[in-house]
């Protein structure tokens, strides 16, 4: 009985990631995400434009490059052939975003220095911030470009648990399925 309320538990609080990499091209299951003309000292382009490398993403529910819901993790000087900038920096003329959407649960994005710890990945990397910045795959530059992934938790659907794990036992009845972003926590 213990192990089968262990196992309803770990199931019930399991948390999906999303994981990004620079290749030369996605993967079933991948979404490309941004362009790069190289893995380093790269100029960037938004998907589609033909470019030898692809930043592939995947693990997160729904995910997609919509912007709809301002989901921004890096700004484009052009559609192709650009230079970038952070998130937070005003747009540059044109508005070229790279963004990341999901479906559903948490997408929380952040620019940091050196590593990505506490985030599930590394997006890209830039030469240097807050602008005008050539871009690399995540381990080329320490200026990275993160992102974290929570899955929407599950509030009844899934199974059964007894009273002493759902109460005070770290589960949430998390009923907000949409999508978030937090920049620079």
């Amino acid at each position: 009985m213990f192990s089968l309320a262990v196992f309803a538990f770990s199931a019930a609080s399991a948390q999906a990631a999303i994981s990004c990499s620079v290749k030369s091209s996605c993967g079933s299951g991948e979404v490309n995400v941004l362009e790069l003309s190289g893995t380093t000292n790269a100029h960037a382009a938004l998907p589609g434009a033909g470019y030898p490398y692809a930043v592939c993403c995947s693990g997160a529910n729904g995910l997609s490059t919509s912007c709809s819901q301002n989901k921004v993790f890096v700004k484009l000087s052009g559609a192709d052939n650009a230079h970038a900038r952070l998130s937070t920096e005003s747009d540059y003329p044109g508005s070229n975003n790279a963004c990341l959407s999901v479906s559903n649960g948490t997408l929380t994005l952040s620019n940091q220095e050196n590593n990505c710890n506490g985030f599930d990945t590394t997006i890209i990397s830039l030469v240097k911030i807050p602008t005008n910045s050539h871009v690399g795959d995540g381990s080329a530059y320490p200026n990275k470009i993160c992102a974290k992934y929570n899955a929407p938790s599950s509030s009844g659907g899934g199974g059964w648990l007894p009273d002493w794990l759902r109460g005070g036992g770290g589960l949430q009845n998390n009923s907000d399925l949409g999508s978030q972003i937090q920049e620079n926590p």
